[in-house]
């Protein structure tokens, strides 16, 4: 008597076990995480605590040093302003099932078109860039890091 296995139901064993892994993938490296941490934060916020109006433009360049945002505001004293990321908003995601790592960017505001400053990182997803503008005239402008 012949033992083995019929064809269609070998295949239909296949594509469950090919259903159960890609979906234990997506909840375990996707749903998961983004269930204890969140989803994306803003990419950058930008506040203005100076009493004076200001022109800020800020650059973005990915790790080939090619722009991929730029923008600029108008910011009058005590305002802020969120650029939100969005899904698919990078050209050159370098995220891995292991890492949420979405690329090394530069980011760069210049101030009244006379004071710069520039801050390069590896972005992550729960990861906003802040860029505060101050009455500090030795220091008007400060640009980090702000994890949420």
């Amino acid at each position: 008597m012949d033992k083995r296995i019929p064809k269609k139901k070998l295949l239909l064993i296949i594509e469950i076990l090919t259903i159960v892994i890609i979906v234990g993938y997506l909840f375990l490296f996707v749903i998961f995480p983004m269930m204890i941490m969140g989803g994306p934060t803003s990419l950058y916020f930008t506040a203005n605590q100076d009493i004076k109006n200001h022109t800020i433009i800020i650059k973005i360049l990915d790790s080939a040093n090619k722009t991929i945002l730029l923008q600029s505001y108008k910011m009058p004293p005590d305002t802020t302003i969120q650029y939100d990321r969005g899904f698919g908003w990078y050209p050159t995601v370098t995220w891995t099932p292991f890492t949420w790592s979405e690329g090394k960017y530069t980011f760069y505001a210049v101030l009244d078109g006379n004071y710069t400053v520039s801050h390069t990182t590896n972005v992550q997803i729960t990861q906003t860039i802040s860029i505060l503008i101050s009455s500090n005239d030795s220091k008007p402008l400060e640009i980090g890091e702000a994890w949420i």
